[in-house]
């Protein structure tokens, strides 16, 4: 076998190993993690200046070519140093492997991978230089595709072609072995198959990286959500903000639609909670419920729920910045009617049906028909209610109630004019202080009975609905 055959399948083999390990590189470099248990037994991870450690050269300034800054400024445009190894190592093998060893007519084709391998050898003498002057550790699968760069330049220089040989020399049986090679059939698809190699490296490196930055995402919003539910939690901390908060002066009018729990014992003491809601809002919705199932029986029914309108919908809601929630005014049309015609009762049963089916009144299809079979008032006159001019007055009432508190969103719940941290409005934790406060100022032992029964949990953080 001649020299120069020698050459080409051992840069071919070289360059195919480089390519291997260039991309157990990249892999490393862009998830944090290589899949083989040959590269990460050979990429020691030892912190001690000049110690082995992949793990450190890769996540280095230098890890990018041109190398990272700390100028916030410059946002020129970086590939891994690992993904340029890549497609350099895996173009020369599609070069070596499509041409391979061209012909003494063809000889001047051979100074492609002769002028690349100079290149190359030129970047490896760099970035060697890079790792052992500038950095603390070094990287010892980088050293190998060093070192087999130079093993695949000794391959292809010993692939050089010699001169043609004389045409007279040339027997019947010699001609056939000087024809010209490579044709330009061979050089085009090489060519081609280098490119669309490119262009799948290219994507291959934009995929990684999206998943890894999936993957850091995904692990960011489980460490927040894990230190929101910690947060939420922390009912003594909600419990003293909620102390130290200002006290708002909202003006409660004697005809505003207010609830006791059921089982209040006439002449206790109320603590007055007033809760500025919108009836296409989920979590009004949700918080109305709470305060009904989890909340008033921690204080025996004796909390006063005052309900002020705030529907995000610019169209009975000027303060609003943008409407959310298209059906709210209607919502607030059915219950201010429901009022007019049976008072204050009539106004929480409405209160009840139209959360209870709020899905329905974000579709529109919520009629004045149907809320008044379900509370049993006369349809025709909840339909004409509905229409009363009063129920914009009374609106923009509590708007101006709103501006007053500062309310940007709904539900806002204030205790006593102080605002309740949105994070905890449906936390039994916080409202059970809440208790503990509500039972020691009314002198009163507080009953085993209004005990939470089970340990408050933190929940599923919710959305805030805001204008």
């Amino acid at each position: 076998m001649s020299i120069r055959r020698v050459s080409h399948v051992a840069a071919v083999v070289f360059s195919l190993a480089s390519a291997v390990v260039s991309y157990q590189l990249l892999v490393k470099h862009v998830s944090g993690s290589a899949a083989a248990g040959w590269f990460e037994a050979g990429c020691q991870e030892d912190t001690s200046p000049g110690a082995a450690n992949c793990a450190a050269v890769l996540a280095s300034p230098y890890s990018y070519f041109p190398p990272k800054t700390s100028d916030p400024a410059d946002r020129r445009p970086r590939l891994p140093v690992a993904f340029l190894g890549l497609a350099y190592y895996s173009s020369l093998a599609v070069w070596l492997l499509g041409v391979g060893r061209v012909s003494p007519q063809r000889r001047w084709l051979h100074a492609i991978p002769l002028l690349s391998i100079g290149f190359g050898l030129a970047m490896s003498a760099y970035f060697t230089a890079v790792m052992f002057r500038k950095l603390d550790q070094w990287c010892p699968w980088c050293m190998v595709t060093h070192g087999l760069n130079v093993l695949i330049a000794a391959g292809v220089v010993l692939m050089w072609p010699g001169r043609p040989r004389a045409a007279a020399a040339a027997t019947p049986s010699t001609s056939v072995r000087m024809v010209a090679y490579p044709s330009v059939r061979v050089v085009f698809v090489t060519g081609l198959a280098i490119v669309a190699l490119a262009a799948a490296q290219l994507f291959l490196l934009g995929l990684k990286t999206w998943r890894r930055q999936v993957d850091i995402l995904a692990e960011s919003n489980k460490a927040l959500t894990a230190a929101l539910h910690r947060l939420k939690g922390d009912a003594d901390l909600h419990f003293r903000n909620w102390q130290s908060a200002t006290q708002r002066a909202i003006a409660i009018d004697a005809d505003d639609p207010a609830r006791i729990g059921a089982g209040a014992q006439a002449g206790h003491a109320t603590l007055d909670v007033v809760v500025f809601s919108d009836f296409e809002c989920p979590m009004c919705a949700r918080f109305a419920e709470f305060v009904e199932s989890q909340a008033q029986p921690l204080f025996a029914g004796h909390l006063k729920v005052i309900f002020k309108h705030y529907p995000i919908d610019r169209s009975c809601n000027d303060r609003a910045s943008q409407t959310m929630h298209k059906h709210a005014c209607e919502g607030v049309a059915l219950v201010e009617a429901a009022r007019a015609l049976a008072g204050n009762d009539g106004f929480w049963r409405a209160h009840d049906y139209v959360y209870k089916h709020r899905d329905a009144l974000a579709a529109g299809r919520l009629t004045p028909q149907m809320t008044a079979a379900a509370i049993g008032v006369d349809a025709g006159a909840l339909t004409a209610a509905t229409q009363s001019e009063q129920i914009r007055r009374r609106v923009a009432e509590d708007v101006d109630q709103a501006k007053v508190a500062e309310v940007r969103g709904t539900p806002a719940v204030f205790v006593e004019g102080k605002l309740v941290d949105p994070l905890v409005v449906t936390e039994v934790g916080f409202w059970d202080r809440l208790a503990d406060m509500y039972w020691q100022r009314t002198g009163i032992p507080r009953p085993a009975s209004t005990k939470p029964k089970t340990a408050a949990t933190p929940s599923t953080p919710d959305r805030k609905d805001a204008p």
